[in-house]
Parts: C-alpha cells; sequence; structure tokens
C-alpha cells in the first residue's frame, strides 16, 4: 500500500489471517440456514421463502440474507446432492463473494491514495 493508504483488509482476508468480519459471519449463517430450509423443508416452506426472497429483490436502502443467498446459489447444483454438499459449496461461494469484495475494496483505496 502506499504510505497514505491503510486498511485493516490482511486481517479478513484469505491471503492474511482470514478472520471473519462479524457481519460475514453474519450473513453466512443466514444464508446457511435459508439455503437448510430449502433444502430440508417441504414444498410450503420453500414457497414461503421463495415468495420472502423475490420480496426482498427489491428492497433499495436495506442488505438481505436471503438477496445474497439467491445470488450465490445460483451456480449450485441442488439436484440429488446432500445437504452436506450443498453447504460445502455455499461456504466456498460465500468466501469467494467476500473475498471478491475485499479485492475491489482494496483497489479503491489503493486509487484513492494515488491521487493523494
Amino acid at each position: 500500500m502506499p504510505p497514505r493508504g491503510a486498511t485493516n483488509a490482511i486481517i479478513h482476508m484469505p491471503h492474511g489471517l482470514n478472520i471473519y468480519k462479524i457481519s460475514h459471519l453474519y450473513q453466512e449463517t443466514h444464508c446457511l440456514a435459508i439455503g437448510r430450509t430449502i433444502a430440508l423443508g417441504d414444498k410450503k416452506v420453500s414457497n414461503a421463502l421463495n415468495s420472502k426472497m423475490n420480496r426482498e429483490l427489491s428492497w433499495s436502502r436495506k442488505q438481505s440474507s436471503s438477496d445474497l443467498y439467491s445470488r450465490i446459489a445460483i451456480d449450485i447444483n441442488t439436484s440429488n446432492q446432500s445437504w452436506k454438499r450443498r453447504k460445502i459449496q455455499l461456504k466456498y461461494n460465500l468466501a469467494e463473494h467476500f473475498t471478491h469484495n475485499w479485492v475491489k475494496h482494496l483497489s479503491s483505496l489503493t486509487k484513492q491514495t494515488a491521487l493523494l
């Protein structure tokens, strides 16, 4: 980093200490809960969660765990997979998502400090 830029990203990025932020833990646990409910619930529960996710997609001021789940779980093959396999894939996708956000954050900081 340039001398004027500072961030605690090294604590949270996988290339550093890989310690999750509390918000990441919150998002991960809620995404896993939604995924488990969809995987192990009956049709009524799945329909209720799907309508909740569709309703929360239109939110503009708040972040939603179900919105994050719907974006992360798109490429997970749900046919004939056990919950454990889905959970592993979901955790991997979430870690990639968080890493991508940190890299984007660092690149914006690098650009800002280059202007100083």
